[in-house]
């Protein structure tokens, strides 16, 4: 509204658009889906009250004092920022703290408590290389897993290591890879062997799905539609709501859910202490009102507020609790689970309630069975789930007749992770690796680690593990020393296998991941690559209790078994990227889109190359915009050449014209006031006061972001004033400067 309100051409649209805006409810305003780039700093620990200390510090470099007796401490809440016109300066006290540089005089202490990283200004040595983002990347992560990785790349806007997924239908197994990370390779070449067994019992699986599907089709047709709600992960039921006959709008309008399900294994409390005791990672007793008590975490303190979270199995969803800490209540709250599924649905009645509180349940279970849903919605449903499973079939068909996954486009390859799928170097392929079970005892080359399962979270676990120690018998207890013990994240179990011993069969049974609960005393066992193949539990757990009641799966009120749907997520086998070309996907205004077409000219700028300039073409422009507050912005994705040492994931910057003019009166962008619907400049000013003076409405037309086109309301020589700064950081800490006249 404010940058075209006073535009002769647009100023319908602004006033309209303002006009709308007035009209919004707050609670009409629905949070928009599109994801933004980001960076997200999560600290490892809490840090202590003593951060960094700084004691005169001096630096001369080349003759010139840069750093003179600098002193200053940072403490636990301090926010500082470095201002000042010499770069070098705050660029030679940034790499002094990071240990690349020694002060001339003077020292720095960093507190136990905190760990330092540094990213310069000058970062071009970081990208003068040929790798590949992913791999690019992985130099500076811990964990090199390439799923945990490219959650990182997918959190920046350049498109071009994106290239095109080479996936296989889930439960397609690879038995050999015929390129490596790198390698350029050309339409329709062979990529990967596949087992063709796996294919063909994949196909028997999509096929009963395809029948299945069929018939639900039929019945939607006939008007008589079930439905049924399952369960997105493992979890924990902690609540039901709705019972068989209940009406699902009018029991989400009274509990806000059918069923409340604890994803992570946690239930968690929010109190309120005055407690200096009470600190993020000490361990607390939680006691409910009946006197029940059990272990638990605190989390988080903000301020007064504590976070305590413990096991949710037992603890009731809203029950009050009291936390202590060393025999005192440091505070009182009610418990909630840490990560929850709150189950609903749009419509229908409840058929049957498949669980019930406090029993365990898995991903895929159906937990609630509808009826009477809408059943021309269910039928359009259904019948869009048939050809997305009709594709399928038709990929697998093509796998099984080719034996090898084919490349669909030419690129270099990338992404490609053995050791998360199990397979191995040999030779210059990649084959796969058969492995053992404990059954069959522990490979003397394999290592062995006992570890205590310390956290559960959505996605992903933490084990407490001790060193490497050998094992003889893997029933044995496992002893963990947590004062040698580290922590070891694990966000994947493909290629992991779990096993527990059975006592009565005298025997391990596999076993599944999401059985896995905080608490859980395990063996860790790695080959000899160290990558993680087992996760052996001793104790084989409880089965969970099952209510008195009989449980009905499915809609028709039988014994059997819900009818298990294949899971059509495919699995990323690698990207193939393309080695001349480069994409860049930007936003464009509603105003703006239509001044936007294919094969526009774009310049486009990369952070890491400076002082070079690129020209890129417009290729695509998203006919969908996505909506945020009344306003709809257009995806529009630019293509340019690859240049030398250009990087897929580096930031640009991509301007576009959409007009231009020449011989024109123009002001500097910053001398023009927004007044109401008015855009108005200022002639005079007051010598004593600094006051603007003389306000004239003026007509703007085209703009380029920093001059705008004056249409009408002065003429050329005409002096007009305003407030300039020479930088952002002047506006900011200047307070007010001297107006100039243009």
């Amino acid at each position: 509204i404010q940058r075209f309100s006073a535009n002769a051409s647009k100023s319908k649209q602004a006033t309209s658009r303002k006009r709308a805006l007035e009209k919004i409810q707050l609670d009409e305003i629905r949070p928009s889906s599109r994801k933004y780039p980001y960076i997200d700093f999560r600290p490892k620990r809490e840090i202590g009250n003593e951060v960094l200390t700084v004691s005169n510090i001096s630096k001369t470099i080349d003759g010139v004092k840069v750093l003179d007796n600098i002193s200053f401490t940072v403490g636990h809440d301090d926010k500082i920022a470095f201002v000042g016109p010499n770069t070098i300066a705050t660029t030679t006290l940034f790499r002094i703290l990071a240990g690349e540089e020694e002060p001339d005089e003077g020292s720095y202490k960093w507190g136990v408590t905190t760990s330092q990283g540094y990213f310069p200004k000058d970062n071009t040595k970081e990208f003068d290389n040929d790798l590949v983002i992913a791999d690019w990347l992985a130099q500076y992560s811990d964990d090199k897993d390439a799923t945990y990785v490219r959650g990182f790349l997918g959190r920046m806007l350049f498109a071009g290591e994106d290239g095109v997924k080479i996936t296989v239908p889930h439960g397609v197994e690879i038995t050999e890879y015929l390129v490596q990370n790198g390698d350029i390779v050309a339409e329709g070449q062979a990529l990967a062997a596949v087992d063709k067994i796996s294919v063909m019992n994949t196909v028997a699986t999509v096929q009963n799905n395809l029948e299945y599907i069929a018939g639900e089709i039929r019945t939607a047709a006939s008007g008589a539609t079930n439905a049924s709600l399952a369960a997105p992960a493992a979890g924990r039921v902690k609540a039901v709501y709705a019972a068989a006959g209940d009406d699902v709008q009018s029991v989400i309008r009274e509990h806000g859910a059918l069923m409340v399900v604890s994803l992570d294994g946690r239930m968690a409390l929010d109190a309120e202490t005055a407690s200096a005791a009470a600190t993020p990672g000490k361990s607390v007793t939680v006691r409910l009102g009946d006197g029940t008590e059990y272990p638990g975490r605190i989390e988080i303190r903000r301020g007064d507020t504590l976070t305590v979270t413990l096991t949710d199995q037992g603890p009731a969803l809203g029950a009050s609790a009291d936390i202590v800490l060393d025999g005192d209540t440091v505070g009182t709250g009610t418990l909630y689970p840490h990560s929850a599924w709150n189950v609903t649905a749009s419509a229908g009645t409840v058929a049957a309630v498949n669980t019930a509180a406090e029993r365990q349940i898995y991903a895929g279970t159906t937990v609630i069975t509808l009826r009477d849903v809408d059943a021309e919605g269910e039928y359009r449903r259904l019948s869009q789930l048939h050809r997305d499973y009709e594709d399928t079939m038709l990929k697998l068909f093509r796998l099984y007749q080719n034996g090898t996954v084919a490349a669909s486009a030419a690129g270099r390859v990338s992404g490609l992770d053995t050791a998360r799928i199990g397979l191995m170097r040999s030779g210059e392929a990649y084959t796969a690796a058969l492995l053992a079970s404990p059954s069959e005892g522990v490979p003397e080359e394999y290592t062995v680690r006992a570890a205590l399962l310390s956290e559960v979270t959505f996605g992903s676990m933490t084990f407490l593990a001790a060193p490497a120690a050998p094992v003889s018998d893997l029933t044995a207890e496992p002893v963990v020393d947590t004062e040698s013990a580290e922590d070891i994240p694990v966000t994947n179990f493909d290629g992991v296998s779990v096993y527990d011993w059975d006592a009565d069969a005298a025997d391990w049974t596999v076993s599944n991941p999401n059985r896995l609960a905080a608490g859980d005393l395990v063996y860790l066992v790695y080959d000899e690559n160290g990558v993680l193949l087992w996760v052996v539990r001793p104790e084989k757990p409880e089965e969970p209790d099952l209510p008195d009641a009989p449980i009905f799966w499915g809609g028709g009120g039988g014994e059997e078994s819900p009818f298990e749907m294949y899971d059509r997520t495919e699995t990323e086998l690698m990207r193939i990227s393309p080695t001349d070309t480069v994409s860049v996907q930007m936003l464009v205004d509603e105003m703006d889109i239509l001044s936007v077409h294919t094969g526009q000219e774009a310049e486009v700028t990369v952070d890491a190359l400076p002082g070079r300039a690129f020209t890129g073409t417009v290729s695509a422009i998203d006919p969908n915009g996505q909506n945020n507050g009344g306003n709809s912005k257009y995806t529009v994705t630019i293509t340019m050449p690859r240049a030398e040492n250009m990087l897929d994931g580096m930031n640009v910057t991509a301007v576009l014209t959409v007009g231009t003019t020449e011989n024109v009166l123009w002001l500097p962008a910053e001398a023009l006031t927004e007044q109401g619907f008015k855009t108005v400049v200022y002639t005079g000013c007051d010598a004593k006061t600094g006051e603007l003076t003389g306000p004239v409405e003026v007509v703007t037309g085209v703009s380029d972001g920093e001059k705008v086109e004056i249409v009408s309301g002065l003429e050329e020589g005409q002096t007009v004033w305003y407030i300039a700064y020479e930088s952002a950081e002047a506006a900011l800490f200047a307070g007010a400067a001297a107006p100039e006249d243009a």
